[in-house]
């Protein structure tokens, strides 16, 4: 039924059922068996959570999503103590889900090119822009979104990472539907005021935690236990597929091809 749910939904987005499973995983604290205990993680080491990760993606269990696996982890290194307490219980209990903020029309490779800026009024940002290849704004709460807040700064310097809710007017969010149906957007925003407390880490500072988010996805991104689920599927359908009276796991040109 899960795969069904995920097959139905896409591979970033977890239905009813996908978000079931992953509380129950969470009851033993292994959706953040690298985390320090005190964020609701089991303080195990950097290894153990890849391993966890890997043998999760070989079941082709549902996706944990870099809330959980970059993006959370990035602000317990770089959050202030206040930030940390109020973000992740919320996000452990499953009521935050961040889409990541990256690139934009003419800023993809080139993220550092990056235009949508934030300006600092009063006790709030006023964020302007847009963000594209979205690929969970449609389903997440909140936007880990990278603004430039100096256009004066060096490219690479003058960036810095927002937590900005999706539903805050102001927001639009417009689909981009790919090759094989799967959903993902384009994201505006249009005089969007986000308290100054919604600021991850310093200020300006966003272009190193970008790079640290994107390193921790790393973890989770073109892994090879695809490929040896990959292997299991075509194994399974080869013992259990017939043709002409054979099955095909018996057949030595089919057994000698999948040893290679």
């Amino acid at each position: 039924e899960l795969k069904k749910e995920r097959r139905e939904l896409g591979p970033v987005v977890n239905g009813p059922l996908g978000k079931a499973f992953l509380k129950k995983v969470d009851k033993n604290g292994w959706l953040g068996i690298g985390w320090p205990k005190e964020y609701g993680g089991k303080g195990e080491t950097m290894m153990k959570q890849f391993i966890f990760l890997e043998e999760f993606r070989v079941a082709d269990a549902p996706w944990l999503g870099m809330t959980l696996t970059a993006l959370t982890p990035t602000i317990m290194k770089v959050g202030s103590e206040e930030m940390k307490k109020e973000w992740i219980p919320k996000i452990v209990k499953g009521e935050v889900e961040l889409a990541l903020g990256y690139s934009e029309p003419d800023a993809g490779s080139d993220l550092a090119a990056l235009t949508t800026e934030a300006v600092i009024e009063g006790d709030e940002f006023v964020i302007n822009g847009q963000k594209t290849w979205n690929s969970e704004a449609h389903i997440a709460t909140h936007e880990f979104l990278a603004c430039r807040t100096d256009p004066d700064a060096p490219k690479h310097s003058g960036i810095s990472i927002i937590l900005v809710p999706i539903d805050y007017p102001g927001v639009t969010v417009v689909p981009i539907h790919t090759w094989g149906d799967i959903r993902t957007n384009e994201i505006f925003f249009d005089n969007v005021k986000v308290p100054l407390k919604n600021l991850v880490g310093e200020l300006n500072e966003g272009w190193k935690y970008a790079m640290m988010a994107l390193n921790l996805e790393r973890f989770d991104i073109g892994s090879i236990a695809d490929v040896r689920r990959m292997l299991i599927d075509v194994i399974c359908f080869l013992k259990e597929t017939t043709i002409d009276g054979e099955v095909l796991s018996k057949n030595i040109m089919i057994r000698q091809r999948v040893a290679e």
